[in-house]
Order: structure tokens, then C-alpha cells, then sequence
């Protein structure tokens, strides 16, 4: 049963995301716009990203990313919509290292259940469709994961290469390299095994670094946006999401000789003034982690909009009529799945059979030390999608447990079994 729905559903989720870049426009903006704009720049500059040309910017944003978009649009010679196509390929690559995962940890059932919730999750068609880091990211993050319950020496090396290219990507690449040290700690009772991970992190890590300082002048090896994002979620008129305000005449992060000021620079005054503010106002901090955790995990719908032809949620009311009822259908809907998820995945943790699983305590602590380590900082929507992949895993424990062992769940399984024998 599970075998005949796992091959609709993954078919049907590679044909309908092909189909939605064949008839996307290719409409990017925000940080999307921002990406290709960095890429086009280190193109017409004649080299990666960031170059000498890159010092004196705001900060180095996302690095692994606009050089894989440079890669794509100057030596694949990729248009906008090719490089979609790709995004595609990531999400299928992405939807077999979920399997994959699901299938090592927990068992082949598990794993069948993970393939159809990814492919229900609408979001995961929106995220193609974008120029955005997230998918890029996910896939190295994922695979080093994979990769670290794995038996053999030079698997253990490669996971430790793909931790440090999703660190080129990301910086919260740190939750999956210690959820890569748990694995390997679980599956070989040995901490000296860690070695072979941090051997091909770091020999990663300092090949990025060198090839950068020989191009700049400054050994950078993630992005350095850090101290900006602290201090936008550290100030007087801190919302916990994007408050850019900080930053004008007379605020706190305000800059008058910024043009003479290098990425580093910039950088280290932003987050000595975020850390002087938290230390006068520990109570206002600690009091907005909260609504933190409720903005960044409560709503799922910053990829929506591009499925009904919504490229920015301030243009809906230019929309046809039939695009707004694409547009609060597909949200309602994908939010009802979303909800449905995070309840199965949070679930685990209350049943006493599942949370006692050591497997299950990995995969949720990605979702924890990620959430903990993006409420730190500012938090949006979409800045839970690298964590969503381990909440669909467990979701689908969760929903394996119960389509076995409870009375509701043992009927559901035998309506669906008569339904693909028909």
C-alpha cells in the first residue's frame, strides 16, 4: 500500500513543480532579488564571491549560495527559470535524503510515511520558485546528516565537507553538526569516530577561508550578518522580526562614517551595541523569546503567494479574482498541513514509547537548538523551513506509531490498504 502511494505521490511532486517553473515568471525580490544581484556583481567583477569590491559592504551575505548562483548563471550559462529547474532538482534530492534519513533511523514504514507528508507540504512546491539559500542549504545540511549514520570512515569525511559548504550557506549549520555528533556517538559508542567528521569540516572549512583571504584579504568562510540580525532583535523598538529602524540617524546602530568601515568592522560595532543592550534590558530581552518562538513557528506562509502567481503579499490587492482564491485556499490548506505536522512531530515527545527513542531526541533537537539559535537574533516564517524536513521525519514516527497500535489508526490503515488494492 504505502509502496503505490509513495510513487503517486513522488511523481505527481516532480511533474507539478516542473510544471509550475515551465509557467513561473520568474519574479524575484527581497532577498531573492538580493542573491542574484551579489551573483551578477561578482560576475561583472570577473571573479566569486565576496572579492575586493565586497569590503566595504553592509556585511558578506550567504557566500556558499551566491557563488553556487554564479556558478549556475555564468559558467551553466543559466536563466532565472534554468536556475528553478535546478531548485527542482534540489527539492528531489532534498525529498530522497528525507527518506533516506527516515529509512536509516527508524525503519522502511517510517520512511514511506515521510515521502507523502513532504509531497502534501505545499511549501515545498512554493520554495522552488525562489532564489533563495533554503533549499541549497537544507540539501547539505541533510546529507551531511545522512551521511553521519553511516558505517564507513570516508562517509563520516563527506559529512563533514557537506557540514562546512552548508556553513558556507548558513551559519546555524552548527545545530546539524552536532546532531551529526550524536549520530555518530549512537551508532559506534566511540567519540574517537568524531574525528573523521571534523576532519572534513574543518580541512572544508579552511579551503573556503584561504581561497577567500587570497581573493580579499580576510580569512571568511560563512556569512557575516550576524551581528546586524542581533542587533535588530536587541534595541528599544525591536519588534522580533525585521526592524530595520535601528539602523537610521539617532538609533542605536546608527553609522555616520559607515562607508569607511570594512564587513568586519561594521559587524563588531553592531554586536558590541546589541550586547551593551542586553545587558541593560535582560528582563525585555528574555521577555520577547517567547513571541519569538510563536512568530517563527505559528504561521507557514512566506511561499504561498508565488504558487497562485502572488509574487509579494502587498500586491493582493492587484490580484484577479481567481488568483485571491488561489492564494487563501492554497494558505488555508498548506496551514492546516503545516499545523497537522507540528502537532504529530511534537507529539512524539509525549509518548513514552517514542520519546525514549534516542533517534527521535536527535531529529527533535535539530528543531529545538535551530529555534533557539534563530529566537536569538530576528525570526520570520520561512526561518523554520531547514528544520521542517526533521518535523515531517518525526510526524511520520509519530503517525506509524499510531496507524499501528491505536484502534482509529489500525482502521484508517486498513480503508487505505483496500483503497490502493482497488
Amino acid at each position: 500500500m504505502l509502496n503505490r502511494f509513495c510513487w503517486i505521490f513522488v511523481s505527481l511532486f516532480a511533474l507539478i513543480q516542473v510544471l509550475l517553473v515551465t509557467g513561473h515568471h520568474a519574479v524575484q525580490y527581497s532577498d531573492a532579488n538580493t542573491y542574484l544581484m551579489l551573483a551578477q556583481k561578482s560576475i561583472q567583477a570577473g571573479g566569486w564571491y565576496p572579492g575586493v569590491e565586497n569590503i566595504y559592504s553592509d556585511y558578506i551575505f550567504a557566500p556558499g549560495y551566491v557563488n553556487y548562483l554564479v556558478f549556475l548563471l555564468k559558467y551553466l550559462n543559466a536563466s532565472i527559470t534554468e536556475v528553478l529547474y535546478f531548485n527542482v532538482i534540489l527539492n528531489l534530492l532534498l525529498l530522497a535524503l528525507c527518506w533516506r534519513l527516515a529509512k536509516d533511523l527508524f525503519g522502511d514504514r517510517v520512511a514511506k510515511i515521510a515521502v507523502i507528508l513532504f509531497c502534501l507540504y505545499l511549501t515545498n512546491y512554493g520554495v522552488i520558485l525562489f532564489t533563495l539559500s533554503d533549499i541549497l542549504f537544507a540539501v547539505l545540511a541533510y546529507s551531511g546528516l545522512s551521511l553521519s549514520s553511516r558505517q564507513k570512515y570516508w562517509m563520516l569525511i563527506l559529512a563533514g565537507v557537506c557540514l562546512g559548504f552548508a556553513n558556507w550557506v548558513r551559519p546555524v549549520a552548527f545545530v546539524f553538526v552536532i546532531a551529526c555528533c550524536a549520530l555518530i556517538f549512537l551508532r559506534r559508542k566511540r567519540l574517537v569516530d568524531l574525528i573523521p567528521l571534523f576532519a572534513g569540516l574543518i580541512m572544508t572549512i579552511a579551503f573556503i577561508g584561504v581561497s577567500t583571504q587570497n581573493r580579499m584579504g580576510y580569512f571568511n568562510f560563512s556569512s557575516t550578518t550576524s551581528g546586524l540580525l542581533l542587533l535588530m532583535g536587541a534595541n528599544d523598538d525591536m519588534t522580533g522580526t525585521y526592524a530595520p529602524s535601528v539602523f537610521d540617524k539617532g538609533k542605536a546602530g546608527y553609522l555616520p562614517n559607515k562607508s569607511e568601515l570594512t564587513f568586519v568592522e561594521r559587524d563588531k560595532f553592531y554586536k558590541e551595541k546589541a550586547i551593551e543592550w542586553i545587558k541593560e534590558h535582560p528582563v525585555k530581552y528574555l521577555s520577547y523569546l517567547p513571541v519569538k518562538v510563536v512568530k517563527l513557528f505559528s504561521l507557514d506562509y512566506f511561499y504561498i503567494g508565488e504558487l497562485s502567481g502572488i509574487y509579494d503579499h502587498k500586491s493582493i490587492g492587484d490580484a484577479s479574482f481567481w488568483q485571491k482564491i488561489s492564494f487563501y485556499v492554497s494558505n488555508l490548506v498548506n496551514q492546516i498541513i503545516y499545523v497537522i505536522l507540528i502537532f504529530c512531530a511534537a507529539s512524539t515527545l509525549f509518548v513514552p514509547r517514542l520519546r525514549v527513542s534516542p533517534f527521535v531526541l536527535v531529529v527533535a533537537g535539530i528543531v529545538f537548538l535551530g529555534g533557539a539559535a534563530t529566537v536569538i537574533a530576528i525570526v520570520a516564517p520561512r526561518y523554520h523551513y531547514p528544520y521542517m524536513p526533521a518535523v515531517i521525519i518525526l510526524a511520520a514516527v509519530f503517525l506509524d506509531d499510531w496507524l499501528t497500535r491505536s484502534s482509529l489508526g489500525i482502521r484508517c490503515a486498513q480503508l487505505l490498504n483496500s483503497m490502493a488494492s482497488r
